[in-house]
């Protein structure tokens, strides 16, 4: 399983964050952290459902960059932020 490094500008712009996974087969995990890249002490926020229907919401997020973790054994998934929403999709 390959684990990907996602970064994302200007997250403390917006009130809310909504990182959603979903479609694909295996299962995907998403990791969030706010103040560099998400390590086993460095979480804000995660999900680790079975399958690949994960959501990650944060809102009021205090730095610039927002950094993600996607690892997990998965093909054909997708990942999709959403800006100052009510929640995930």
């Amino acid at each position: 399983a390959n684990t990907i490094w996602l970064s994302i500008a200007d997250v403390n712009a917006h009130n809310s964050m909504a990182i959603s996974s979903g479609n694909g087969t295996g299962d995907i995990n998403l990791e969030f952290s706010n103040s560099g890249w998400p390590t086993s002490s460095n979480v804000d926020a995660s999900s680790s459902n079975s399958g690949n229907g994960e959501c990650i919401y944060i809102t009021n997020p205090s730095q610039y960059w927002g950094y993600v973790k996607v690892s997990g054994s998965s093909a054909d998934a997708s990942i999709v932020v959403d800006f100052d929403t009510s929640g995930c999709r």
